[in-house]
């Protein structure tokens, strides 16, 4: 018995919705009793985590749902790798922390370790997990992490109202990698044991020595931002820029997570099918990832300023000029994380790795040299790096399988770029008058994308076909 990607879809759509909406909340209620300085801090803390932990750059994962056929011995190496490589990583933690809080507050230090020691808790339970993306179990997945994260946000929001600030969020962390580790080994028989074989790791090697380099550009590309503003600005504009990009990564959360969360696994699947079967694959996915991803981004473009004066304070009120600043990054990241999936799944490795040095390149050069103009340079300039890269991938996935590019992407982004200029055509106030107009241009947007989406979503192939699925 098998079922299509519509079938499957729904489920996790319910789930992942749950999930934004805690989301959602988690945005805006934490952000009433933790400062922007308190979140800079932790901020700082997840990047300099993310550089210290290279080791995690090795990434397992691909390589896991790309195999056919792995063998118990393989899978067994892939644990043990995963979790001597996280325990390395936080004993350099360890002998780097001394030196760090030189030049960097005790606070910091200490949610790096903390963080550090989540990175250890979660690599307990990846083979589990990994083996539960593999069997496509998506629908059982999406119901735990809406779970954990509802149960971490409420003890997370205890922590932030009793005045813990970062210690909060770094509970939270602690509290949701817990969750995930009980609920991944309850509900699996797989149960590890250690083991090193040579042929084992020479088989990772051959995947994870490209995904390691690209991985560790990845850090760069998307991290050096946080870091050079940390360093160069403060803790209290790290905050404010940090919860910019939390919102500028919503339309990718709320408008792709249910897609990206199937896509690698999806891929790497039907890559194994042929050219035929992967071009159909992909070009679904990209359809309904580019159109949700660019409605949301509109609308948050429109009200954003409005949101924020309702529901936030005073000292949070220069996030959506930062936001839109943002918008480039907000658009392209999902795109930009879909094609990455794919040409993974197609194992064009090489090519991923000289795209990300080329662009890590160019983000270090310019934000380095324009970060003294202040976060909003910063945001714009990942934004076009971001958007540059994921165009020339596009271009050469499509000479690879020949999919309808303009079909799927040309039209929205010009819908999308029309209702976002419209932003910018009307004054921003809050009389009856202008918040009219606001809601007039969503509404005109709106229209016109749901037309073109009901229109487009005609002109799609047959359903993918996927294996059935018992959850």
């Amino acid at each position: 018995m098998s079922f299509s990607l519509q079938a499957a879809a729904p489920r996790v759509f319910l789930w992942q919705r749950m999930n934004h909406a805690i989301y959602f909340a988690r945005n805006i209620l934490l952000a009433q009793f933790i400062t922007p300085r308190e979140f800079g801090v932790f901020a700082t803390a997840l990047n300099l985590a993310s550089y210290v932990a290279i080791l995690s750059a090795f990434e397992f994962r691909t390589a896991f749902l790309a195999t056919r056929n792995l063998s118990e011995e393989q899978i067994r190496v892939q644990w043990s790798a995963e979790v001597i490589l996280n325990l390395v990583t936080v004993f350099i933690g360890l002998l780097l922390a001394p030196w760090l809080e030189t030049t960097r507050s005790f606070g910091i230090v200490a949610a790096m370790l903390c963080l550090l020691m989540v990175n250890l808790i979660e690599a307990s339970f990846s083979t589990q997990l990994y083996l539960l993306e593999r069997e496509l179990h998506f629908p059982f997945l999406s119901k735990m992490y809406a779970l954990v994260n509802l149960i971490s946000f409420i003890i997370c929001l205890c922590f932030a109202i009793g005045g813990l600030g970062w210690v909060a969020l770094i509970i939270d962390r602690v509290v949701a990698a817990g969750l995930k580790g009980l609920i991944l080994w309850t509900s699996s028989d797989w149960r590890p044991r250690f083991l090193l074989h040579k042929t084992e790791l020479q088989y990772y090697w051959s995947f994870t020595s490209v995904l390691f380099l690209t991985g560790l550009l990845g850090k760069v590309l998307f991290g050096f931002d946080i870091y050079a503003i940390g360093k160069w600005t403060g803790s209290e504009a790290t905050g404010i820029y940090s919860m910019a990009t939390k919102w500028a990564l919503l339309p990718m959360e709320f408008g792709s997570g249910f897609l990206a969360m199937m896509a690698l696994s999806l891929y790497s699947q039907q890559s194994q099918n042929g050219l035929k079967a992967f071009c159909s694959s992909y070009t679904e996915i990209t359809f309904h990832t580019v159109r949700f991803c660019l409605a949301i981004a509109v609308l948050m473009a429109i009200f954003m300023r409005d949101f924020f004066h309702v529901f936030y304070g005073s000292n949070w009120q220069t996030v959506p000029l930062v936001f839109w600043a943002l918008l480039p990054y907000a658009i392209f990241r999902p795109l930009y994380q879909n094609v990455c999936q794919a040409l993974q799944a197609q194992k064009e490795l090489w090519l991923l790795f000289s795209v990300i040095l080329i662009q890590s390149l160019f983000a270090v050069v310019l934000i380095r040299l324009f970060v003294s103009r202040g976060i909003f340079a910063v945001a714009l300039i990942i934004g076009c790096v971001l958007a540059a890269g994921y165009i020339f991938l596009e271009i050469h996935l499509h000479r690879v399988i020949k999919h309808p590019i303009f079909f799927i992407s040309a039209f929205p982004m010009l819908l999308a770029s029309l209702g976002i200029g419209g932003c910018f055509l009307f004054p921003y106030g809050i009389s009856l008058y202008e918040i009219g107009l606001r809601f007039a241009l969503a509404f005109v947007y709106l229209t016109v994308a749901m037309l073109e989406w009901w229109m487009g979503y005609k002109r799609l192939s047959c359903p993918t076909p996927l294996p059935h699925n018992r959850y």
